[in-house]
């Protein structure tokens, strides 16, 4: 019992840092997001691009197929919902 727990607590370490990785790169994501921003009201292109929103979708559902669709669709959905209220 004590050897499933450690690796319980093992495999949650990993997923630790994995979630560590993921919101780093959320951060980074988010500062060139504010760039774009910021280059968009400089020539006064609307802050949504739904031809650009669907094809990052539709290529990572590609890609990661394995995963479900609606899933990808999702968080995608979220992470430009926040892109769209990032100020410049």
């Amino acid at each position: 019992m004590l050897k499933m727990k450690n690796k319980i607590s093992t495999l949650r370490k990993e997923i630790n840092k994995i979630d560590n990785r993921i919101f780093a790169l959320f951060v980074k994501r988010f500062k060139i997001t504010k760039k774009i921003m910021k280059e968009k009201n400089k020539l006064n292109i609307p802050r949504t691009d739904l031809r650009r929103e669907n094809e990052i979708i539709s290529n990572k559902i590609k890609r990661f197929g394995n995963l479900d669709k609606k899933f990808i669709e999702n968080i995608y959905r979220i992470i430009f919902k926040k892109s769209k209220g990032i100020s410049c």
